[in-house]
């Protein structure tokens, strides 16, 4: 592999042109089958993450954490009308 810095920043800004074309799952399903094919611990869900933080210290920060996750829903276009 060329070590030439020029070189290098041009292959960092192609893969990130690529990455911004990309699905976001579709990367998250990769990242997750390559940390699984190299025996790494995989990474928690943000679902998992979210859950274990609003349990966290007793439920003090289940209204903030809950609020962010309806933050999220919303702008992924998630319907949250209860009608």
């Amino acid at each position: 592999m060329a070590k030439d810095p020029k070189v290098l920043e041009a292959a960092l800004k192609q893969i990130r042109s690529v990455r911004e074309q990309v699905d976001p799952e579709v990367l998250e399903s990769a990242e997750r089958l390559a940390r699984h094919q190299m025996g790494l611990p995989q990474r928690p869900s943000l679902a998992l993450a979210m859950l274990e933080r609003a349990r966290a210290a007793g439920g003090r920060d289940r209204d903030r954490v809950l609020a962010e996750l309806e933050r999220q829903v919303r702008l992924r276009g998630g319907n949250t009308d209860k009608s």
